[in-house]
């Protein structure tokens, strides 16, 4: 689990966070699990949605060949309140 208070789309949350998930994997079975607490600022209510907040990033050898998988789960914090939209 991981806590991202600055940028919280998807190519930056894989930049940040995936390497280190995939190391983890070396060890056992190629396929994790990345849960990122999201405290920045909600701005726009489309990003708020289940479908836009999780996905499976994929980790290729140099032939193309899939050698590792994670599933990415974003779980939106500081969201706003129906009262506030």
């Amino acid at each position: 689990m991981k806590r991202e208070l600055k940028k919280s789309n998807k190519d930056s949350l894989e930049a940040m966070y995936l390497p280190q998930t995939v190391a983890y994997q070396a060890a056992n079975v190629p396929f994790g699990q990345l849960l990122v607490l999201d405290l920045t600022k909600r701005n726009d209510p489309e990003t708020e949605r289940l479908d836009k907040s999780m996905w499976v990033a994929h980790k290729y050898d140099e032939t193309g060949v899939v050698v590792a998988s994670t599933m990415i789960a974003v779980v939106r914090g500081n969201r706003h309140t129906p009262s506030d939209r």
